[in-house]
């Protein structure tokens, strides 16, 4: 039997590349999910899930970029363009806790990001 989904798969443009610059969060909803979008400071693009794993702060409203890291607004906790949490001030090490990261590209000043509701291309 062939098992069909009515919903969306393939790249999707969210965005264009000069819209979001060094040091910028952006909060973003695509496909019934928060997203965060930030580039670091050495210009990296990322997406991830917006709610941070602590207590579900966005890090699109208010947070802040750190090098190449997106940054709470609440506790200040840390996350990495692969979405691994990267530092938590008040402790000697980071958690193991991961977002979710998803697969984007750049071309022609367009942002896409893959959209799989299956899971593909979605990390963490």
């Amino acid at each position: 039997m062939l098992n069909l989904s009515m919903k969306p798969t393939g790249w999707f443009q969210i965005g264009w590349s000069e819209e979001i610059r060094p040091g910028q969060a952006v909060p973003m909803r695509y496909f019934g999910k928060d997203l965060v979008a930030f580039r670091s400071d050495s210009g990296v693009l990322s997406v991830l899930d917006a709610h941070c794993k602590h207590l579900g702060a966005h890090l699109g409203h208010g947070g802040k970029v750190r090098k190449d890291c997106v940054i709470c607004p609440y506790h200040g906790w840390a996350w990495d363009a692969e979405g691994r949490n990267a530092d938590v001030p008040y402790q000697d090490a980071p958690t193991k806790a991961k977002l979710g990261k998803y697969t984007i590209t750049q071309s022609y000043g367009l942002i896409y990001l893959w959209h799989d509701p299956a899971g593909g291309g979605t990390r963490g």
